[in-house]
C-alpha cells in the first residue's frame, strides 16, 4: 500500500478524532463558564412575589452559554452525519462516491434546523409578548417541526438504498461464504475432574 492510499483512508478517522476532541473542549468550556449568581433563580417575581421566584433576565442568564451550546450541538450533528457518510461510503471504496454529498446535504438540513432553533430561542428571551409559529412559540416549533423532522432526509436515504449501501448482494454472498467456511463450534459439555 502506498502512502497516498494510506493518507486517504486515515483522513476520515482523523476528522472524527478531531471532532471528538472538539466536543470535549466544548464540554470543558461549558463547565468553566462563569456563572452569575445575581442572574440565577431566587429573585422575586414582580407580580407574584409571595409565591413565585424567577431567574431574572433570560438573555443575561443564557448569553454566556448560547454560543457554546450551539457549537456543541452542531459538532454532534457533524459527528453523526460524518459517521453515517463514512460508514456507508468510504470503507468499501478507495475514492469518494458522489452519494457522500447526500450526507452533506442531510447534515446541512439538520444543522439549519438546529441553528434556527437556537436563534429563535435566544430571540424569545427578550420578547415580552410571545410570538407563535403555528400553535407553538418559535423555539418549540423549530424543535418539533425542524429538528425532529430534519433527520427524515437521512432516514429516507437509508431505507431506499439499504440493499445497495448497507447490505448489498455481494455482501450477502460474502457472508454466506463465511458461514460455510467457518461453521459454528459445537459446544462440548464440561466434565468435572
Amino acid at each position: 500500500m502506498n502512502e497516498s492510499e494510506n493518507t486517504g483512508n486515515s483522513s476520515p478517522l482523523t476528522g472524527m478524532g478531531v471532532t471528538l476532541i472538539l466536543l470535549w473542549v466544548l464540554v470543558l468550556m461549558a463547565f468553566n463558564t462563569r456563572e452569575r449568581p445575581e442572574q440565577h433563580h431566587s429573585q422575586k417575581h414582580p407580580v407574584f412575589s409571595d409565591t413565585m421566584k424567577h431567574g431574572g433576565d433570560g438573555r443575561e442568564r443564557h448569553s454566556d452559554l448560547l454560543v457554546t451550546g450551539w457549537a456543541f450541538g452542531s459538532t454532534q450533528f457533524i459527528l453523526f452525519t460524518g459517521l453515517l457518510g463514512w460508514a456507508t461510503c468510504l470503507p468499501k471504496r478507495p475514492r469518494l462516491p458522489p452519494r457522500l454529498w447526500l450526507f452533506v446535504v442531510g447534515g446541512l438540513i439538520i444543522e439549519a434546523a438546529f441553528t434556527f432553533l437556537c436563534w429563535s430561542y435566544y430571540r424569545s428571551l427578550d420578547d415580552r409578548v410571545s410570538s407563535f409559529i403555528g400553535p407553538f412559540p418559535p423555539g418549540l416549533s423549530w424543535l418539533l417541526f425542524g429538528v425532529w423532522l430534519a433527520p427524515g432526509f437521512l432516514i429516507t436515504m437509508y431505507v431506499l438504498n439499504f440493499n445497495d449501501w448497507i447490505y448489498s448482494e455481494s455482501d450477502k454472498q460474502v457472508f454466506e461464504k463465511l458461514k460455510r467456511d467457518f461453521p459454528p463450534a459445537v459446544a462440548t459439555p464440561a466434565t468435572d475432574n
